[in-house]
């Protein structure tokens, strides 16, 4: 329930921009890396790594960002995994 509350609380604030101009790709592809196998394992871990992706990446992930955010407020940890991996495989390097 407290991984809910906090969820909410993240999913419901806008992602800002990050501090750099352009995120660097190489932490990109780490953090979501990171976030694909947790959500492979279903790992409620998960959500605080996705609260930092937002915060580092969520200017650089733009609108797709919502369907993402979609997922995981329903804890719907299978599609948001899917949505990574396509990330992962569209991501430059």
């Amino acid at each position: 329930a407290q991984a809910l509350q906090q969820y909410a609380l993240v999913a419901s604030a806008p992602a800002p921009a990050p501090s750099q101009a352009g995120a660097d790709t190489s932490v990109l592809e780490r953090d979501l890396a990171a976030l694909c196998a947790l959500l492979e394992q279903s790992d409620m871990e998960a959500l605080q790594v996705y609260e930092d992706l937002r915060h580092r990446h969520g200017a650089a992930l733009g609108p797709d960002l919502d369907l993402l955010d979609q997922a995981m407020a329903a804890l719907d940890f299978a599609n948001a995994a899917t949505l990574c991996r396509a990330w992962k495989a569209a991501a430059p390097g």
